[in-house]
């Protein structure tokens, strides 16, 4: 359910911020933007589900990693790590994108 819940959020969050660029023909800040946000929504939504949602699961095996604080800075920091993994390459490969998108829309596929 967390991963389906943060997956649609970020895509609902990435659609919306682009959607006023791509309505004034501004790709580029269209796909960076969108390029940017959808980890950031993506990281934070899954950070708040594991501190809440799934908070007995990791507090019961809290005693066999060194303790609540290490439990939850292992959890917070990988997904760290997984945001700026994403976010490089979402950056990387946002022009590639945009040029994608801009030989569609010059076929007339769309």
């Amino acid at each position: 359910f967390l991963v389906l819940v943060k997956g649609a959020a970020a895509g609902a969050v990435a659609g919306a911020i682009a959607i006023p660029f791509k309505k004034k023909q501004k790709m580029y800040p269209a796909v960076f933007s969108a390029a940017i946000l959808a980890p950031l929504t993506n990281t934070t939504i899954y950070i708040i589900g594991m501190m809440t949602i799934f908070q007995g699961t990791w507090l019961a095996d809290a005693d066999k990693t060194g303790g609540v604080f290490v439990t939850a800075l292992l959890i917070i920091g990988m997904a760290i790590v997984n945001f700026i993994i994403e976010l490089i390459i979402n950056i990387v490969l946002a022009p590639s994108a945009v040029r994608i998108i801009e030989a569609v829309k010059k076929s007339k596929l769309v």
